[in-house]
């Protein structure tokens, strides 16, 4: 993981995919030493390091692998299929409320009831 994030592997692969695939493939790599070596348009390298503050990661849980697939069934199925929405959502929350309690278990950390 160390080599992947590294800078120097994220200036090589943002240069080849460039190369490869032209400008349309530039790559905006979250390493702030390599993103500032890669070939950015000035004006678009300091948009995108000033956007950079606000970024904020999401905490994994154990179980939390359903919670976007499971937000996207909901959004199929409400503007899709027609369903509920308000009801469409309770049900996808209790399922994933039981994965996540479930996976909690299965680690031996706390649950909530």
């Amino acid at each position: 993981m160390k080599w992947w994030t590294g800078k120097d592997t994220q200036i090589a692969y943002g240069r080849q995919m460039e190369i490869r695939m032209g400008a349309s493939a530039r790559y905006p790599t979250a390493n702030k030493e390599a993103l500032a070596q890669l070939p950015w348009p000035t004006q678009d390298l300091h948009k995108l390091q000033e956007q950079m503050q606000w970024v904020k990661g999401i905490p994994e849980v154990p179980g939390g692998y359903l919670t976007g697939r499971n937000i996207d069934n909901a959004f199929r199925r409400v503007v899709v299929q027609g369903e509920d929405p308000r009801e469409t959502m309770d049900n996808y929350v209790r399922t994933m409320n039981e994965e996540i309690t479930l996976k909690r278990k299965e680690f031996n950390l706390p649950t909530e009831k």
